[in-house]
C-alpha cells in the first residue's frame, strides 16, 4: 500500500494530485476508524481483567506520571 502510494505520487502532477487528494484522504479516514473501532472492542474484551488487577492499575495509573514528573 505505501509502495503504491508512492508510485502514484512520483508519477502524479499537480492537477492528478489535486483530484486524487479527496479519495486518498477519505481512504485513510476509513482505515483510521476501523483501527480506533478495532481497539475499543479489544479493550472492551478486556474489561473483565480490570475487575481482578483494578487497584493496582489505578494506583499505577495515579503515581506514575507523577513520579515521572
Amino acid at each position: 500500500l505505501l509502495v503504491g502510494a508512492l508510485a502514484i505520487g512520483a508519477m502524479a502532477n499537480v492537477t492528478t494530485s489535486l483530484k486524487l487528494k479527496q479519495p486518498i484522504e477519505l481512504f485513510f479516514d476509513l482505515v483510521l476508524v476501523l483501527f480506533l473501532l478495532d481497539m475499543g472492542v479489544v479493550a472492551g474484551r478486556q474489561l473483565n481483567s480490570l475487575r481482578r488487577t483494578g487497584r493496582l492499575l489505578g494506583i499505577f495509573a495515579i503515581f506514575v506520571p507523577l513520579a515521572q514528573g
